[in-house]
């Protein structure tokens, strides 16, 4: 199973430490998506045909996609991320790839509270 990531999960963060380790980026590239930062911490994409949101794209097994998936708290009743394939674009190819993007039903709160990153880069914010 082939996703993209844009946070946490990337390589250097806490979640790509717990979830991906010893794992190297296949690529790295971006989605058409606005990026914000979140108060608690932690960044969110919303889907939109406007800007780009940039991060890396791995090759995972299902039971570590399971583990993504339970990380992301996609399973509950009402969540923030959900998952969805989407494509992205890398300096060699376009490829369709799964990543958790913010739930329609929260959009409006994340762009309130959120601190938007313009660049799509959350590494460079964050760092």
């Amino acid at each position: 199973m082939i996703i993209f990531v844009y946070g946490t999960l990337m390589k250097g963060f806490s979640g790509h430490n717990e979830y991906l380790t010893g794992k190297e980026p296949e690529a790295k590239g971006y989605i058409k998506g606005e990026l914000f930062h979140l108060p608690e911490g932690y960044p969110i994409a919303i889907e939109n045909s406007v800007s780009e949101v940039y991060g890396e794209i791995y090759c995972v097994t299902e039971e570590s996609l399971f583990r993504i998936r339970e990380y992301e708290d996609i399973d509950e009743a009402d969540p923030l991320y959900i998952e969805k394939a989407v494509k992205v674009y890398t300096d060699r190819e376009v490829v369709q790839a799964a990543v958790f993007l913010a739930s329609k039903r929260y959009e409006k709160q994340i762009r309130e509270k959120g601190v938007p990153v313009l660049s799509g880069r959350w590494r460079d914010f964050i760092l």
